[in-house]
Formats: C-alpha cells, structure tokens, sequence
C-alpha cells in the first residue's frame, strides 16, 4: 500500500476530524498514483494517522476510510461493519420502517459512498414487497470499491432478514446509480443505471414506476405510498433528504388550517420545483388528516395542489402522488425562474420552493445567489396573506448567511406580505453530520408564515388582482353581439334575490398606498389609477368561489383605472401628457377620491369556444368623474387656434367621453380577464351578488 506523509504541523488539525487531505497539505507530490488507489496516510514523524484512498487528479487527494491502525484492510468485512453500524443509527432514529438513506458518505465514515434504502409498498396497506438498494460511487476510490460494497450489502441484507428487521435478499434490487455529475470531477465516466441483483422472476422495468414507502408528516400516521422512477428518475431515483422539514412545515400548516379553510374553499398549495410531488403529497396527506382542518367531515378541507417543474415525466408521478392523498392536481411544465410570473399571485396558502441546486462551482455563486433571490421573489409573491411559506437550497457552497441574504433581497420586493420566519430546518437523521465537516451541511430549509397587512380578524390564504378600466370608447369597441362573443341568459336577478357577500370596509375606507405613476413606451402602459391595498380584496374573490363555485385567477394588481390607456392613447395624447394628466390627478387628489360599492358584478363570455367569468366589485364615483372632467377642460383649455374651446373636437368625442366611465376592481376571473370587446359591459347591469350593508338598485 502506498504511503503519503502529512505536512509537519498540520497532524493537530487532521485529529479535528476532517476526512480530507488536500493536495497542497501533502508534504510531497501526490501524483503517480492510481486513482483510487488506496494509500495509508502517516505523520511528518511516520506515525500512522488513518488508512483511505487517493486521487492525484483532484485537489481532494486523500479521503479517510478509518484512523484505527488495525483497520487498516479495506475488505468485505470492513464495509459490513460500516453499513451496519450505519444501519443501527438509523433504527435508534426509528427511520427502519420506511425509506431512508442507509449510508451517507463521510457522515458515515465511507467517503464517496451513498445508498439510499427504498422500502416498497405491496398492493394491500401495511405490506412491502421488498426493497431497492441503490448504491451511488462518485469518487474514484469508492468506484475501485464498489464490489466489496456489493457484496457486503449482500451479507448484510441477509443477517438483517434473519434477524426478522426486513426483507430478504430474494426479494431485494441493487442498483449502481453511476450517472452523478461529482463523477466527473474524479475524472469518471457518467454511466447509466444498472441492475445489478433482482428478485427472482421481476419485470425488466420494475423499478421505472414502483411504489416506495415513506415516513409521514405527522407522525402516528401510516406511511405515504408515493410513485416513482428508480432508474430513470434524478439522483437515486428520490430525494430523502426533506423528512424533518416536511414535518415542521406539516405542524405549522396544521395549526394554521383552522383560520384558513372556509365552507366550500379549497386550501390551495403550490408545490415548486415538485419533482415527483412529495412535499404537495405529504402535505396533502397531513392536511387531510389533521383534526385541526377538519370541517365536521371526514378527510378534512378540500385541497388543491398546483404542480410545477420542467420534467413531464416528473410531473406525471407528481400528479398521481397528490390525488393519492385524496386532493385535487395541476400539473405546470414550466422554467420556475423564467414563466413563474404567469402564475397568480397571492393566491395560495402553502408555497414550497425547492429548487436544484443553483451552485455547483465556486465560480457559480454570484449568479446562483442571484437566482435564489429571484425564484423567492417570484415564489413569495404567489403566498397569500396569512400563508405558509417553505423555501431550501441544497447548494452545499451556499453558506447560511448567503442565503439569508438572498430572502432578505426576496422578502424586501414583498413588503405587503410581512413574511416572518419561524423555523429553520436541515436534513434527516439519516444524513448523519460531523461538526468537523461543514461540507457534509449542505441543505437549508426556511419555514416562514405571513401576517394580513389589513388587521383582518382572520389570515387569507389568497389574493386577488384588482384593476378596473372605463368602458371603451364606441368608435374604437363597437358594441358587441352574440357573434362577437357575447352571453345571452346571465339576467341580473332583484337585488332581494341576489346572494349576500361581505365586504371588507378597509377596500375602499382604508389606507392607500402613494400614487404609482403609469407610463411607458407600450401601447397599454400609459394611462392613470388609484393605487389600492391588496388585501382587503382577498375575502371579495374567495366570497366569489364560495358563492359561484368557480376558481379564479388574479393577476395581483391593486388599482382603480380613471382614464384607460385607449382613451390615452386615441384621444388624450394628443395635446397631454401622462405627466400632464398625473398633474391634474394631484391637483384635484385623485388618489383618495371617495369610491362608493354598489354590488358583486359578473360578466360572461365565450373565449375560443369556452364560457369564461369575471367577478368585479360595481362602484360609484363622482370624485373620478370630477377628475376625468377637469381633464377634458384641460384639453379643451389647449385646443390650437381656431378651434371653438367650448367643444371636443371629433374623434376626442368619441375616444374620451368624461361622464361616461363605469369604475370597477376586478376580484378575479376564471382564465383572463373580460372586457367590452368580449362583451363584457361593468356597471349595475351586471350585479349578481349584493352587500348586506348597501342599498342594491333591483
């Protein structure tokens, strides 16, 4: 066996416990090595100090397999004494009864070495029908060793079966999962999966779509059978890792379900970068189970949980995972850093980001810190006052404080949401850390809650877009016709007859935020609004689902128009500018203009052959309509020589029409929002819902 010598002075160190000997702390050149080879390290004075494996082409040179001198034969034998006192701390962390990681490399003493130990579920519950043994080298020294570890696990599996504590070795898969991208750093070809030992008479494919056995959220709970893909899937095939985590996310999203679930509302989770739904399904299995949720019928409140990931595969597991649980799946293929915008905002009650890791390479920090600031930002806008958030990193060179940083960054775009932490969490008991080896910590788990920013008595778990527009000028939006998409039969009913919906009174009564100025170069950016608060509308668009029973989108914008970007665009701008009409919107204090609630509106259409809605909330303004006429004199104040001031000239007329304005906040819609072009028309005609404290015109 080859012997390499420490540095003098650096032994003090090396007794801390690190398992690694970089290159440049050899007190000579370690190439001409094999890689792989094994090699027994010795002090500056010859002392022996551990046995392990080299690789002159890694700056990680040497990796410790034992520091105990009688130790020193790597053999069969040595790796069966490791697996199972790796195997002993996982049964006295009472993981044995389902799935968990049996070796965790260096926080087992085998550098190098992962096996993850999948616990199969049969068809009847309460049954297994095995067990996968899936066996990850990344390094070459582990590589060179892979058939000791074979058939050590072979001996082990064997003793454990007799011992009656799991399966036998008949009904056991190994598989060589050699496809990790760490392999290539060891200068090792990416391979893929292999079987290397199946039960008698098993399907070829068996492992591409199988059953495994989890430990639940809450615990006392059964396992949670999830689907997945052992041989095409990502890593191992599953992600262990999250147990803890999943259990304080599943406590806190129990305690707050009771304030969170109304009759008939489901409890929305959107499940970033799912995989194959593990955190929606665990979630949901909680959730549903929790007597905290409970509504008075079995399986508690209805929950929906909104997929999404790139991997359409991935997605289709997922899917099959969550309605498992009982809960209602939507599956988004989708970039979560590029389209997550496209989702709405504000609008679920649990939001769980966990993404790959962003940084593989040092060199790769500042752009992945960037990255986790931008997915958060974009993550935590989709939580809803009052909501559960969830967010990781599973980079190992993202250290703690960075990725504080990156939510600090995250958070400070959400302000309307005051999103408190609460709960930090890491990996399992079965991923076993050395306070010597940092390198081992490589997963971060953030568990926030958010507060309503309106001093609602309850938390909502959603949001809503609020926006409104005038109603478009004739000469530039004919009238529709049942041709043009229009609805027939949604009469509005006697205000008597109309169903009853709350209004929060801080809407329209409450603080405002400051005035947003709103132009641009686009043809719809430029035009003015009343900026309002987000929350109160929140109660408004799940009144909206309860009442109607559909399920609405938002876009998370909070404003009341007051001139629309056509009446801008086809008339105003001629002679104003946006800057002109802001002047005018400060002069006659646009910004807390009196908006009086008439109803619950709801406009109809058939979009590409399907019946779309949009709920809105009818208002009354005489303060806009004030403003909008002193734009018109303004304008009429501007007119060139020769034009009688006293008129619009045409097609102002038309395109900017003062007192005709129908100010609305739009609550939600099923897939976009209605306009007149879809024979969408805003006003009293369209109530179908009143408020209980209001007078409603029949």
């Amino acid at each position: 066996m080859t012997v390499w010598r420490l540095k003098r002075g650096l032994e003090k160190k090396f007794h801390l416990g690190h398992p690694w000997v970089f290159s440049n702390e050899l007190a000579h050149s370690p190439k001409g090595l094999d890689p792989g080879a094994l090699v027994e390290l010795r002090g500056d004075d010859g002392r022996f100090l551990a046995v392990g494996y080299g690789n002159p082409a890694s700056l990680i040179s040497f990796r410790v397999l034992s520091r105990i001198a009688a130790e020193s034969e790597i053999d069969v034998s040595f790796f069966l004494a490791a697996i199972g006192r790796a195997s002993e701390l996982r049964r006295r962390s009472g993981l044995s009864g389902s799935s968990h990681r049996l070796c965790f490399a260096e926080g087992d003493g085998l550098p190098g070495l992962v096996i993850d130990r999948f616990l199969l579920a049969g068809p009847v519950p309460g049954q297994d029908v095995g067990q996968a043994l899936v066996v990850q080298a990344s390094t070459a020294g582990m590589d060179r060793l892979k058939p000791l570890v074979y058939e050590a696990l072979e001996r082990w599996v064997r003793a454990d079966c007799a011992r009656g504590q799991g399966p036998s070795w008949e009904r056991t898969w190994l598989v060589a999962s050699d496809d990790s991208g760490a392999r290539r750093m060891e200068g090792l070809e990416l391979l893929p999966k292999r079987i290397v030992h199946s039960p008698e008479g098993a399907a070829a494919g068996g492992l591409a779509d199988i059953e495994i056995l989890l430990q639940p959220a809450v615990s006392g709970r059964p396992a949670v059978r999830l689907r997945v893909d052992l041989i095409g899937g990502q890593k191992t095939g599953f992600f262990l890792d999250q147990r803890s985590n999943l259990q304080l996310a599943a406590q806190l999203a129990g305690q707050l379900a009771d304030p969170l679930v109304r009759p008939g509302r489901p409890l929305r989770i959107l499940d970033l970068c799912c995989y194959v739904g593990q955190w929606g399904a665990q979630l949901a299995a909680a959730l549903k189970t929790s007597g905290g949720t409970s509504e008075g019928a079995p399986g508690g409140p209805p929950i929906e949980v909104t997929l999404v990931d790139s991997s359409a595969k991935a997605l289709e597991l997922a899917v099959a995972n969550v309605r498992a649980q009982g809960a209602v799946a939507f599956a988004e293929k989708r970039d979560v850093l590029e389209s997550l915008r496209e989702l709405p905002e504000r609008s679920f009650d649990v939001v769980v980001c966990d993404p790959p890791a962003f940084i593989k390479k040092k060199k790769d920090l500042p752009a992945g810190q960037a990255a986790y600031a931008k997915l958060n930002r974009e993550a935590m806008r989709r939580l809803a006052p009052g909501g559960l958030f969830v967010t990781c990193s599973c980079s190992g060179l993202l250290l703690e404080e960075d990725f504080r940083e990156s939510l600090a960054r995250a958070a400070s775009a959400n302000e309307d949401l005051d999103l408190r932490f609460v709960a930090r969490g890491a990996h399992g008991p079965d991923h076993p850390q050395l306070p010597s080896f940092p390198q081992g910590s490589y997963l971060k788990c953030w568990i926030g809650l958010s507060a309503s920013t309106m001093g609602l008595a309850i938390l909502f778990l959603c949001s809503a877009l609020i926006s409104c527009a005038s109603r478009p000028p004739a000469a530039h939006r004919p009238a529709p016709s049942p041709a043009a998409g229009a609805v027939k039969g949604d009469e509005p009913a006697p205000a008597s007859a109309l169903p009853i919906v709350k209004l929060d009174a801080a809407l329209l009564d409450g603080a405002r935020p400051a005035f947003v100025s709103h132009s641009g170069a686009g043809a719809f950016a430029n035009y003015v609004a009343l900026a309002l608060p987000t929350a109160p509308v929140v109660w408004l668009r799940l009144e909206a689902e309860r009442v109607f029973g559909e399920r609405l989108r938002t876009r998370g914008e909070a404003h009341v128009t007051a001139i629309t970007p056509p009446e801008f665009h086809d008339g105003l701008a001629r002679r104003l500018s946006v800057r002109d009409l802001e002047a005018i919107a400060a002069r006659e204090n646009l910004q807390e203009a009196r908006l009086e609630p008439v109803c619950l509106g709801r406009a109809q259409a058939n979009v590409e052959g399907r019946l779309e809605s949009a709920y809105f909330v009818v208002l009354r303004s005489p303060d806009i309509v004030r403003y909008r006429r002193a734009v018109a004199a303004e304008y009429r104040a501007r007119a060139p020589v020769g034009v009688l001031p006293e008129t619009l000239p045409e097609p102002l007329a038309d395109a900017f029409q003062p007192d005709r304005y129908f100010p609305h906040v739009t609550v939600g819609f099923t897939r976009r929002d209605l306009h007149e072009d879809d024979g969408a028309v805003k006003d009293v005609a369209s109530c179908r819902a009143r408020f209980p404290e209001l007078d409603h015109p029949d």
